[in-house]
């Protein structure tokens, strides 16, 4: 390949970013397939000062509080109107929100049927765009009431106009099954970027006082032993239509965050629910929504028994849809195992190893300068001791820091190998600025040359970019080039090769014991319809005939059969494991989690995979919703794998940001361990 402006002929990748060091006018050129003869002036350097103007968020909010209810029979509140004012201050305030992008509902404005309303309303207004943020906020009382003609349980809101003695619809409370009738309708017009927060319970007596602080209270209602919920209303929330491809929808429409878990109590004290100005206190000194996820943000609150339902897990708490970068900022204690070694309370089982290198920073601030430099040089499974980097000022940290990954260990970079052809010249040159920098994510990118057993091939081919695939799994079933075409534009095709640096580190990813997988099963099933639904109207499915999964690791799929899948891991030992499952896409290199366990604190996690017994996903109690597989135009076969991870501790394998911590308690070993299958899609149909 001729390097024009130089006029020298290379010949490998490693020639090629030996001259790119040298001054050439691609800077000038945005298209390198077009050089000039002569190169150009260099334009003029840009000011040192530039300002963007930032535009407001797009951000819609229905505010909810009630501190005043109808009926003597519930006791008053004193800060849920004010939890519910801070809300709207916050986001108008610190997040910019327009003030007439958030309805605010208080006291006798806030009626059940004005609340359901509301809801429904924000599904058609025409000025939420697919995919904009949604917030819906409830600070007031929860209950539980009972069907009148079984014994099963019922959560509710509690709105004003509830009535005790009641049987009329208006004066019953939001039930759990029409929120999510409502969710879901909202999920399916405007997107999963849903999150709702509830500062109330539904366990307890909102009557209970605190001796010493007359502000004091539960926010739930304790109902009347004989209290139902009339069998007309349960019904009428459960037969209103869902769309039809709403049908496995699952639990990916929104996230939830509840000031506490089912049975445990959200309060109020000073005329402020604990909980949301506990959550407010935190964002408001993050000053950034954006530089946080949920997990993180509960994971810094006091211990209130804060629960979340990360339904649509691992999203930043954003003003926009944010996807993760290839960060990993972790939140550890200022515990020392000497006077020289910090201890991070995250391993090898998200990818740490000796060697692998942290910028230390005192808060989230991470645009702000970090205070040192640590290194790994002694890891485990879900812990790593880290010394202060030989080029790193002194630091003390008094309580806590927070990591930021800045360099990896050797052996979890992208081997890439690039053709070489003058069109590509753009992606060897941010190929090698990625190179030179340590800092610039979690997983790097190498150059190799083709016999140097590269992961992935980038060539030209009738003026578009191609990507060749070497994976010999992929290879074997005949999938040896991504299913599409691009142009020889940077811009496309970097992010390709940033998303193959975290694909490929995942399908790598395995642990050195090895030993926990042999007592774990996982097993793939076609799902049909049962004919019966469930309380949020989903169609229950069950499995029928064989487990797909065969012996060698290899499912088998027939997209023609147009059957949806769930699959079930079985856990044999004597213990309770966490688990994670992902599908890898080998034909856009895309990771989809089909499971992903429930986020608090680490040590308020229940394992989801209890010991000698199973978990399902796709169907069951698992709450997943099912898959389906296809093929691409002028695809005939694909390949993807499923990825199981599992493990003794919490682990949270995609976070961004996210607190790691070893419970104090007896434990069994610490282990952590993988499963991969291949899953292969053909055409046609099963025999």
């Amino acid at each position: 390949m001729l390097l024009w402006w130089i006029n020298i002929v290379v010949s490998t990748a490693k020639e090629v970013l030996w001259y790119l060091q040298t001054p050439s006018p691609l800077s000038d050129h945005p298209q390198a397939s077009s050089p000039s003869e002569v190169p150009q002036e260099k334009p003029p350097p840009p000011p040192t000062e530039i300002v963007i103007p930032i535009p407001a968020p797009s951000l819609f909010a229905l505010i909810i509080g009630i501190d005043k209810y109808s009926d003597p029979g519930v006791h008053n509140l004193s800060g849920a109107v004010a939890d519910a004012d801070h809300v709207e201050k916050f986001l108008i305030e610190v997040v910019r929100v327009k003030p007439g992008n958030i309805k605010n509902l208080r006291d006798e404005q806030a009626t059940r049927h004005v609340i359901v309303e509301e809801i429904h309303r924000m599904a058609n207004d025409v000025r939420i765009k697919k995919e904009d943020p949604i917030l819906i906020f409830f600070a007031g009382h929860g209950a539980f009431g009972k069907a009148e003609s079984s014994s099963e349980k019922i959560s509710m809101l509690v709105p004003y106009g509830f009535k005790v003695a009641s049987t009329e619809e208006e004066g019953q409370g939001v039930l759990d099954i029409t929120l999510g009738r409502l969710l879901a309708n909202l999920a399916e017009k405007k997107g999963d970027n849903i999150t709702v927060i509830f500062d109330c319970c539904h366990s307890g007596s909102g009557t209970r006082t605190d001796e010493y602080d007359p502000t004091y209270a539960v926010r739930s209602v304790e109902l009347p032993p004989d209290y139902t919920i009339p069998d007309h209303i349960i019904s009428n929330a459960r037969t209103t239509k869902v769309p039809e491809n709403l049908a496995t929808a699952g639990l990916a429409s929104h996230v939830l965050l509840s000031a506490c878990k089912e049975q445990e109590f959200a309060q109020e004290r000073g005329r402020r629910g604990l909980f949301t100005k506990a959550l407010l206190d935190q964002l408001e000194n993050l000053g950034s929504v954006d530089k946080i996820t949920y997990q993180a943000l509960i994971a810094r609150l006091p211990d209130l028994g804060v629960a979340v339902k990360a339904l649509t897990s691992h999203e930043y708490c954003s003003t926009q849809r944010l996807r993760n970068p290839n960060a990993c900022c972790i939140h550890f204690e200022g515990r020392r195992k000497t006077l020289e070694a910090y201890v991070l309370d995250a391993g090898e089982a998200i990818g740490i190893k000796e060697g692998s290198q942290f910028a230390v920073f005192e808060d989230l601030n991470v645009d702000s300068t970090p205070v040192g430099t640590l290194v790994a040089y002694e890891t485990s499974p879900f812990t790593t001791v880290m010394r202060r980097a030989s080029d790193s000022p002194s630091f003390e940290l008094e309580k806590q820091g927070f990591a930021l990954q800045t360099l990896v260990a050797k052996g979890d970079d992208l081997r890439l190998f690039i053709e070489l052809n003058s069109q590509l010249l753009d992606v060897f040159q941010s190929v090698k600025e990625e190179m030179e920098k340590k800092d610039a994510s979690k997983r790097g990118i190498v150059l190799v040359e083709e016999d140097e057993n590269p992961d992935l091939i980038v060539a030209v081919e009738h003026d578009q970019v191609v990507f060749n695939i070497t994976e010999p799994t992929c290879k074997k079933y005949g999938l040896e080039r991504m299913p599409f075409k691009v142009s020889a534009d940077v811009s496309i095709i970097y992010p390709i090769l940033r998303g193959a640096a975290d694909f490929y580190w995942l399908l790598h990813h395995t642990s050195n014991e090895g030993s926990l997988a042999e007592n774990v099963k996982l097993e793939g099933f076609c799902l049909q319809k049962t004919g019966k639904r469930d309380k949020k109207l989903k169609p229950i499915l069950a499995p029928f005939g064989a487990n797909l999964i065969q012996d060698n690791g290899v499912m088998n799929v027939f997209v023609d059969d147009k059957n949806v899948y769930g699959f079930k891991i079985t856990n044999n030992w004597e213990i309770p494991l966490h688990a994670a499952l992902f599908y890898l896409d080998a034909s856009d290199l895309s990771i989809t989690p089909y499971f992903l366990p429930p986020t608090a604190k680490a040590n308020l996690v229940d394992e989801p995979l209890p010991a000698e017994g199973s978990l399902t996903i796709g169907y069951g109690s698992g709450g997943e919703r099912p898959r389906e597989y296809y093929l691409r135009e002028n695809q005939d076969v694909d390949i993807g794998f499923l990825k199981l991870l599992v493990s003794t501790e919490y682990v949270d394998y995609f976070e961004v940001e996210t607190v790691f911590t070893v419970p104090p308690r007896p434990s069994p070993p610490a282990l952590w361990d993988t499963i991969l299958i291949t899953v292969v899609q053909r055409k046609g149909k099963s025999a």
